[in-house]
């Protein structure tokens, strides 16, 4: 039972955030049923889209990451953020953990705007289609566990994964991205870039830095802010234009 609590104590946000992603699937599969269209329920509930980004509804750069099309979809995210996210949150802390879940969701829909930015450029009949999936933010933890490999070696830390098989990983992932249809790969290198930029500033050092500690505390806090401010402005999207009229 000692365990048990120790375990539980030292994984926090990993579960939430699976407990998170199941609530919005449920939401959006409850939606979808009463109004016979999945399309249009993900995109009420936040599924991101570059017309929707142009329209300043900068909130569902982080929403969508909590929106999923099926339960398949769901369920093969979420046990990767179970293993993976177990795995890194004990090691790097919580803090840690949620900066770069957070900003890596963020950075993956971001590169994914830009691309889409550019095909509307190019070709202004393009039709952007909607993004939604937790997988960029999973890159992330993908990008800052290969970063913090290269500390390993640097500093004899003792993160317990392989640099070679970490790689093989990705790399597979990222071909598996190529070769199946309807998979957003750019949110999925969005996020792996956000995370290993991010290791080279939280990864744990042998010596206490100050200013590494405060910003990584300024971080998390505002990570907290940026989830709690899209929910919040996803909630009053829905109320204004569907609730309301």
């Amino acid at each position: 039972m000692s365990k048990f609590k120790y375990y539980l104590k030292e994984v926090n946000f990993t579960y939430i955030l699976i407990a998170v992603n199941i609530f919005f699937f449920v939401i959006s599969t409850v939606l979808s049923l009463l109004i016979k269209d999945q399309s249009t329920a993900l995109q009420i509930l936040g599924a991101e889209s570059f017309v929707f980004i142009t329209q300043a509804q900068f909130w569902r750069l982080l929403v969508s990451a909590f929106l999923h099309v099926s339960i398949i979809h769901l369920g093969f995210n979420m046990y990767s953020l179970w293993i993976l996210g177990i795995l890194i949150e004990r090691y790097f802390g919580s803090k840690r953990f949620l900066v770069v879940y957070v900003l890596a969701a963020i950075g993956g829909n971001l590169l994914t705007v830009m691309i889409e930015g550019l095909n509307h450029i190019s070709n202004p009949s393009y039709n952007d289609s909607l993004s939604v999936g937790a997988s960029g933010a999973i890159f992330g933890l993908f990008g800052l566990a290969f970063g913090a490999t290269i500390f390993n070696k640097r500093y004899g830390l003792s993160l317990p994964i392989d640099r070679n098989n970490l790689l093989a990983v990705i790399g597979l992932n990222l071909i598996f991205d190529l070769i199946i249809p309807d998979i957003n790969i750019f949110a999925h290198l969005g996020g792996l870039l956000v995370g290993i930029a991010l290791a080279l500033l939280i990864t744990p050092l042998p010596h206490k830095v100050d200013w590494r500690d405060k910003l990584i505390e300024v971080g998390f806090y505002f990570s907290l802010f940026l989830l709690l401010a899209s929910f919040v402005a996803e909630i009053v999207y829905i109320i204004k234009s569907y609730v309301g009229s």
